[in-house]
């Protein structure tokens, strides 16, 4: 424990510490050198050769500091007599604790220390059970959104579309003639989405049922899907964004078996065959005639992989949080805002927003591109120039990750129950507790004061 000194001027006139005694160091440090060599010679092992050789270099050095006249003697002095004080101390400590009969011993043995252990370990959260149960209900939630179109039955799906409520559906895009129909096999396995109306009644074909030609009476085998079936929009769901997945170039030389081969990945994959295919083949015409590259091709073909791939890393984000929150409810550890649920929460949030730079068509028109996007009102999408639009639902993984993120913020901070807890009902009165702990300081007050008088 090094001591500064204060009284640097006058401090030889005091004769603390004079040249005799840097010379009996002197010959103190030269005579301790020879003994370590002594000891080094009879040490039984090259741990202990190690450490009395560590130890002689220091002596030597030190011995050089004094004999160059660079080592300061009244340090010597401070440490000592900052030694002897603390060691003044630790016995005024043990004689003020060696008496069993003062109370409260185990608690005032800490009002000398520097550091509050009390206000450092508050900083650790702990929330209990309930959080991790919370948030494992939400992070299922979160997982069940994305698998909701694959086991939702048919006419469940057609009675909320007819009450203009898609829960299945992200996104939904319209339909039209020419290069915006779309040619299928007629064979009832309609996609999702709406129909024609006449005198205010949706024309739907069911599910297995094929389309008649109204003029030869007989079923086609490929059907326009807007020319002929009636459609208007198809509505673009989780599972068609993994199914897209598996159409584009990226994985053209893989092919996962386990999924691919599974009926709920099979079918038409929409938004591949609208957007993603496009945007892949227009990738080669990236430099124009001049050089420059056209921005709209690549921002294009960014998000149309963009949304692929932020896409399955926020399933299996909530998969790896559904794990951890699983394991908080039996080890009760704690919980604080963790980097997974802010990378849940972007990822979620850009699928939300990417779709809308697949429908822009030039830098100057990414504003009305948004706006056109963000049309929460069916009849005003069907009236208006858009050709996508997103559903109100498509937000919902975002919110759910985004108040998983707040959560723990907003939990109360609690303190695990010390081995002293008293329960409430054992408790004395409260005059008699003030009683009690005014005797216990007390007494330790006058043990500490008689110590000093001695």
């Amino acid at each position: 424990m090094a001591v500064k000194v204060q009284n640097t001027k006058n401090i030889r006139k005091a004769k603390r510490w004079n040249e005799k005694d840097d010379a009996a160091l002197l010959e103190l440090l030269r005579k301790k050198t020879k003994e370590v060599n002594l000891a080094i010679k009879e040490a039984q092992s090259p741990f202990m050769r190690a450490r009395l050789k560590a130890k002689r270099a220091h002596y030597r050095s030190m011995a050089n500091k004094v004999a160059n006249g660079t080592y300061n003697g009244d340090i010597i002095f401070s440490e000592m007599q900052a030694a002897a004080a603390l060691r003044t101390q630790e016995a005024l400590k043990r004689d003020r604790f060696s008496n069993p009969s003062e109370a409260r011993k185990y608690i005032n043995s800490y009002e000398d220390m520097d550091f509050d252990y009390e206000a450092y370990f508050r900083k650790t959260r702990y929330y209990g059970v309930f959080l991790p149960i919370l948030l494992t209900l939400l992070t299922i939630i979160f997982l069940a959104f994305f698998a909701l179109p694959a086991f939702m039955p048919s006419s469940l799906r057609d009675t909320m579309n007819d009450y203009k409520m898609k829960p299945q559906a992200l996104f939904t895009f319209k339909l039209g003639s020419d290069e915006q129909d779309f040619s299928i096999k007629n064979d009832g396995n309609w996609p999702d989405g709406d129909w024609r109306m006449v005198n205010g009644e949706e024309q739907r074909l069911a599910q297995g049922e094929q389309y008649i030609d109204p003029a030869t009476g007989e079923a086609p085998e490929q059907v326009l899907l807007y020319a002929q079936a009636g459609m208007r929009t198809i509505n673009i769901s989780a599972f068609d964004i993994v199914k897209a997945w598996f159409s584009t170039k990226m994985l053209s030389r893989v092919r996962l078996d386990f999924l691919e081969d599974n009926k709920l990945f099979m079918g038409p994959r929409w938004l591949h065959a609208k957007y993603i295919g496009k945007a892949e083949d227009n990738i080669v015409n990236l430099r124009k005639e001049d050089g420059s590259f056209d921005v709209v091709i690549l921002i294009k073909y960014l998000a149309s992989y963009g949304i692929i791939l932020f896409f399955i890393a926020a399933f299996l984000i909530a998969i790896v949080c559904l794990i951890q929150d699983i394991i908080r409810i039996f080890t009760y550890t704690t919980r604080r805002m963790h980097t997974l649920h802010w990378l849940l929460f972007i990822f979620s949030l850009l699928v939300v927003v990417l779709p809308a730079f697949l429908v822009i068509e030039g830098t100057n028109e990414i504003g009305p591109a948004f706006r056109n996007y963000f049309i929460f009102d069916y009849d005003t999408f069907m009236e208006s120039p858009s050709t996508l639009c997103i559903s109100v639902f498509a937000f919902l993984p975002a919110a759910l990750s985004f108040i998983m993120l707040i959560l723990p913020k907003l939990f109360k901070n609690r303190l695990k129950k010390l081995p002293t807890f008293v329960p409430k009902g054992n408790r004395p009165r409260r005059q008699q507790e003030k009683t009690l702990n005014y005797l216990a300081y007390d007494n330790v007050r006058r043990a500490y004061q008689n110590n000093l008088k001695r």
